[in-house]
């Protein structure tokens, strides 16, 4: 993703924004579905690859921990993009004070709900909300610094993002009630995911332009 920024910043002194707009939007689909494809089966799977890492003594919230943190990840992608726009505008210094600022804030909250003796799980939530509200704060700014198209972002890349997620995991979700723990059912659930995926991306994520390149 971080080799379309000269491009970026070409185009956009250039003045070409329509080509800064297309190219936010296919870095963002880019990076969903190789940080997707990549968390499905360790998603589906979290209680043998930990066992993998850690042996016989994986602590009993891990699972949980390490799928909120995935789940966190995923949300937090799609700010690699906005970055890189907003670096090609030079306009960085309020952009980068203000998501600072609200990621940050999960170390405060992260102490009072600490202090008020809530669950260690909590944490992860709180970090995935906040992961959430700084996206929305960079796309705001962004429109600030940048009139692009919301509307069109929201149709041509988080609603189609959004669906994926929900169907992709399905069948390998299926797998994993079907069949016992085991390499060769992590490696089935591994080769679905990628199969759901690159499907799901090209008749969902994909938009004309985009599978004619593909096709290409």
């Amino acid at each position: 993703v971080i080799a379309f920024r000269p491009q970026l910043v070409s185009a956009y002194s250039q003045n070409n924004l329509e080509r800064v707009q297309k190219m936010m939007s296919v870095m963002s689909k880019a990076g969903f579905v190789l940080v997707y494809t990549l968390a499905i089966p360790i998603f589906l799977e979290i209680n043998y690859v930990l066992s993998l890492w850690l042996g016989e003594t994986v602590p009993t919230s891990a699972p949980a921990f390490s799928k909120l943190s995935l789940l966190s990840m995923i949300v937090g992608i799609f700010n690699i993009p906005v970055t890189q726009v907003i670096h090609a505008t030079g306009h960085m210094t309020r952009y980068h004070l203000l998501t600072s600022f609200v990621m940050f804030s999960i170390l405060p909250i992260s102490w009072l709900l600490f202090k008020l003796s809530f669950d260690a799980i909590f944490i992860y939530w709180i970090t995935v909300l906040i992961t959430v509200i700084n996206q929305v704060c960079a796309l705001i700014i962004l429109y600030n610094v940048f009139k692009y198209d919301f509307k069109q972002y929201l149709i041509d890349v988080i609603s189609p993002c959004v669906i994926i997620m929900v169907i992709a995991p399905i069948i390998p979700w299926f797998v994993c009630q079907m069949f016992e723990t085991s390499f060769m059912r992590f490696l089935v659930v591994c080769i679905l995911s990628c199969f759901m995926m690159t499907l799901l991306s090209y008749f969902f994520l994909l938009n004309k332009i985009e599978k004619k390149w593909f096709k290409d």
